[in-house]
């Protein structure tokens, strides 16, 4: 299972790719998966349409909003995240609290949130590497995903890289 929580906002949060995705990977990937995508905004309608349309209603749900998207995220395999830009956003640490690896799209302070092949991955803001991405972690094939679902799995969440940020910049 795969989980994305975001408003429905094609222009700035690239939901649509995630349909792109689901279509390349149901054709190539072995091992079953689905995708529940949480939220709501203004593409919801048109993106609940699309998964029909393109008959991948099997491995994709947008599932609206929920009282509780924690315990969907809990029960995953690992997070994405399509943004074209975001400045430090809960999703991340939201799936750290809950112990699960993320794949964000590229944005300025992804690296310094993201540990790559530890806590999860960081794709271009390109279609086709977001799509690469996604796949190694699934097909599991190098083992990215063991390795960062095992680091995940010890790893405790503090806010401490932020608080320690904000207090570099209050000297600057």
């Amino acid at each position: 299972n795969i989980v994305t929580v975001c408003r429905i906002d094609n222009a700035f949060k690239q939901t649509d790719w995630i349909v792109e995705v689901c279509l390349k990977l149901k054709k190539k990937v072995k091992t079953p998966f689905h995708w529940y995508v949480l939220g709501d905004g203004v593409d919801y309608d048109d993106m609940v349409k699309l998964v029909k349309e393109k008959g991948i209603e099997d491995v994709l749900t947008f599932a609206g909003n929920q009282n509780n998207p924690y315990s969907i995220v809990k029960n995953a395999e690992f997070t994405v995240l399509t943004s074209k830009s975001e400045a430090y956003p809960m999703v991340v640490f939201e799936s750290f609290i809950l112990g699960k690896p993320i794949i964000v799209t590229y944005y300025e302070t992804a690296k310094e949130m993201i540990e790559e092949n530890k806590n999860g991955l960081i794709s271009q803001q390109d279609l086709t590497d977001l799509y690469n991405k996604v796949k190694a972690m699934i097909d599991d094939e190098t083992g990215i995903f063991t390795e960062c679902a095992e680091f995940m799995s010890t790893y405790t969440y503090n806010n401490d890289k932020p608080y320690q940020q904000f207090l570099s910049a209050l000297e600057e």
